[in-house]
C-alpha cells in the first residue's frame, strides 16, 4: 500500500530524519510541503532537496501576512523561477487573521504569480468563502487564475464542489477534520467529491497553533485516515488508495 500526503508542513516537524525514514518504510511515496511565510521558504527548499518525493510550495499563509518584508513578492517570484517544479502555497483568506483587505491583496498577488508562472496553488479558506469566490471570479475575468487549485482541508459547502471543478480546475484534499461524527458538513463534502479530484493530507505542523486546535502532528496519521475516508466516501479501499496517489501526482504534474 502506498500513501501520499497532499498537504503538510515538514519544515516545522521535530525529528524529521527519523520521521521520514518511518514514512518511507510505511509506503509513503510523496509529500507536498507547504510554506507559511518568507521565513521558512529556505527550509522548505532544503527539505525538498534532502528527501525524495517532497514537492515544495512557496507562499504566504493568510495568518502570516503581518510584518512582511517589502520585497516579499520579488523574493517569491525569484524562488519559484529558480525551482520550476515548485507550487504556490499555502495562500488564501482566513476570517481569524488580521486585516482581510490586506490578506486579499497578498492573496491576489500570489494567484496572479501562480498564473504567470503556470503553477498550481494550494488554497486556505476559513469562513471567507463568499469573499474568496469573489476574488476567484474577478481574477478569472482578468485571465489571471492559476491553472489548477487545491482546496486544502476542504470544508466549504458541498454544492461548491462541481462549480470549483468546472470553473477553476479544483482538487480537494481532506484532513482529519472529516473523521468526527459532529462534522457532517465536511463528511458531506467528502462524499460529494469525485474520486478523480480527491486527495488526503495530514496538515501536520509542529508549531503551537496546530497543537492548540488538535490537528495532526505527523504525516504518518494519513495511514489511519485512508481507511476512514474509504468508509465515509463509500469507495473501496484499494481503489481509493490508488486514486489518492494518482490524483496527487496529476495535480503536481498533469
Amino acid at each position: 500500500m502506498e500513501f501520499f500526503d497532499a498537504h503538510v508542513h515538514l519544515q516545522t516537524l521535530d525529528n524529521l530524519p527519523e520521521l521520514m525514514e518511518q514514512a518511507k518504510q510505511a509506503g509513503f511515496v510523496g509529500f507536498i510541503c507547504n510554506s507559511t511565510s518568507p521565513a521558512d521558504w529556505d527550509k522548505v527548499l532544503e527539505v525538498s532537496k534532502t528527501y525524495e518525493g517532497v514537492y515544495p510550495c512557496f507562499g504566504i499563509h493568510p495568518l502570516y501576512v503581518e510584518n512582511l518584508p517589502s520585497d516579499w513578492a520579488i523574493r517569491l517570484r525569484k524562488i519559484l523561477i529558480e525551482n520550476p517544479k515548485a507550487m504556490v502555497g499555502e495562500i488564501g483568506l482566513d476570517k481569524f487573521g488580521v486585516d482581510l483587505d490586506f490578506q486579499e491583496t497578498v492573496f491576489r498577488t500570489q494567484l496572479e504569480l501562480a498564473h504567470e508562472l503556470n503553477r498550481p496553488a494550494h488554497i486556505h479558506c476559513v469562513r471567507c468563502w463568499d469573499r474568496l469566490l469573489h476574488v476567484f471570479k474577478t481574477e478569472k475575468e482578468k485571465g489571471k487564475m492559476p491553472p489548477k487549485i487545491l482546496s486544502h482541508s476542504h470544508h466549504g459547502d458541498k454544492d461548491l464542489i462541481p462549480r470549483l471543478i468546472e470553473e477553476y480546475n479544483a482538487y480537494f484534499s481532506y484532513s482529519s477534520i472529516f473523521v468526527p461524527d459532529n462534522h457532517p458538513k465536511v463528511q458531506a463534502c467528502l462524499k460529494s467529491t469525485p474520486l478523480d479530484r480527491l486527495l488526503i493530507e495530514s496538515d501536520a505542523m509542529g508549531n503551537v497553533e496546530s497543537k492548540a486546535v488538535g490537528l495532526s502532528k505527523s504525516p504518518l496519521d494519513v495511514i489511519d485516515l485512508v481507511p476512514k475516508m474509504s468508509i465515509i466516501s463509500g469507495h473501496k479501499l484499494p481503489m481509493l488508495q490508488e486514486a489518492l496517489c494518482k490524483n496527487a501526482m496529476e495535480f503536481i504534474n498533469g
